[in-house]
């Protein structure tokens, strides 16, 4: 397991401590510098009784250059198959897609991506994304003072919008599915279908910023970067709501509506 992490509590880790799984290594990567000098278990990431392998990197490129830095350095010695998180996996979002993937991995020893399938490609039903500004979703990671503030602003991709810089790095991979969330797991087999220069490529344009746009338009296009997936691999919406479950509670409280109906007519 790879966790990219900034601030973040990382007691959630506890509740991977089963029987049924066992982690190689777990690989803590900080990017906070006022924990540079902490140790694994100072930050609590700890997994029955085993620290985690904490690597110190800079604040640049939001997760997504974490996980693509793993895969540079490991290139050669990457587990069969490894899931990359985030510290923010106590959210409910990913809490509840970390929890979906990680008992998949261990059933099928494979690649597990847990997606939405859009009704068309998605360089055509992204096309027009883009985003200015962007604000962290874990609230030990957002702060009021205003030189944060200031942090919240994008470097620009370069091309923009989505749907140009799709068409430029992925030419002619047609896709259908966007993993949201920064959760996946990815096989050994999978990445290495690509050289380490390939990754090496990638990673230089989420180098030098500590909140790039890129770093989305990453997390719209996992699956063409790792191109192909075989289709066995691909879950859609496994275990997975995108807006925190909030469609699954609307759900039940409609079922609950109709039955409350239903008994009135008798």
């Amino acid at each position: 397991m790879v966790i990219a992490a900034y601030k973040e509590p990382l007691g959630w880790l506890k509740n991977y401590e089963k029987k049924e799984y066992e982690f190689r290594n777990i690989f803590l990567y900080n990017k906070n510098d006022d924990s540079n000098h902490k140790t694994s278990q100072d930050l609590h990431c700890v997994m029955n009784g085993k620290e985690c392998v904490k690597i110190n990197l800079k604040n640049e490129g939001r997760c997504d250059h974490t996980y693509l830095y793993h895969i540079i350095h490991h290139y050669d010695t990457l587990a069969d198959v490894t899931i990359f998180t985030k510290g923010s996996s106590d959210l409910q979002r990913e809490r509840i897609k970390l929890n979906f993937i990680t008992k998949k991995v261990f059933e099928t020893k494979d690649t597990v991506f847990s997606v939405d399938r859009l009704g068309t490609y998605v360089n055509i039903a992204l096309k027009d994304f883009k985003m200015d500004s962007y604000s962290a979703s874990h609230p030990d990671n957002t702060s009021r003072n205003i030189t944060d503030i200031f942090k919240r602003k994008l470097k620009p991709a370069e091309p923009r919008p989505f749907g140009a810089w799709f068409d430029k790095f992925f030419p002619n991979i047609k896709i259908l599915d966007v993993s949201y969330a920064a959760v996946m797991a990815i096989s050994r087999v999978h990445i290495h279908q690509h050289p380490k220069s390939y990754y090496e490529n990638f990673i230089k344009q989420l180098e030098g910023h500590t909140n790039p746009e890129v770093g989305h338009y990453f997390e719209r296009a996992w699956l063409a970067l790792f191109h192909p997936i075989p289709e066995k691999c691909i879950y859609i919406n496994g275990g997975f709501m995108q807006h925190g479950g909030k469609k699954r509670r609307r759900t039940h409280a409609l079922r609950k509506v109709r039955r409350t109906r239903r008994l009135k007519k008798f």
